[in-house]
């Protein structure tokens, strides 16, 4: 599920940008991203938690359920930091004119979306 997000995300960026765009982009990413990672991370330290113990000669307790509430509670994370993102600095369309050196002052105009804060969009890969 979380490629599947990923991949309308890319889609999304195909689209030019208006505010519901521009955060749709945000949340299908970020959220798509975190989908397929935190479950990852979240094996890959389980299995690591196994292998330790077993070199003590210890008996191991992982049930599913567990693993479901951790990366449920990594997700939950992530959807408030979304959300407070979205409440406090969404990300809007923005446009930037470059004047090129071309005869007759041609002026290429491109639109790409952006927060005010840029912190924002390299805090949600963190």
């Amino acid at each position: 599920s979380g490629m599947f997000l990923v991949a309308v995300s890319s889609l999304l960026f195909s689209i030019a940008p208006t505010k519901a765009v521009c955060v749709s982009r945000n949340w299908f990413k970020t959220v798509g991203y975190s989908l397929e990672l935190v479950p990852l991370a979240v094996k890959v330290a389980a299995i690591n938690r196994i292998v330790l113990q077993s070199q003590k000669c210890k008996r191991v307790g992982i049930t599913k359920s567990l693993l479901y509430k951790i990366v449920g509670g990594c997700i939950m994370v992530i959807c408030i930091y979304l959300t407070i993102w979205t409440a406090v600095d969404t990300t809007i369309p923005r446009m930037k004119m470059t004047l090129t050196d071309e005869p007759g002052n041609v002026v290429v105009v491109s639109t790409f979306c952006a927060s005010s804060n840029q912190g924002w969009a390299i805090a949600s890969w963190v």
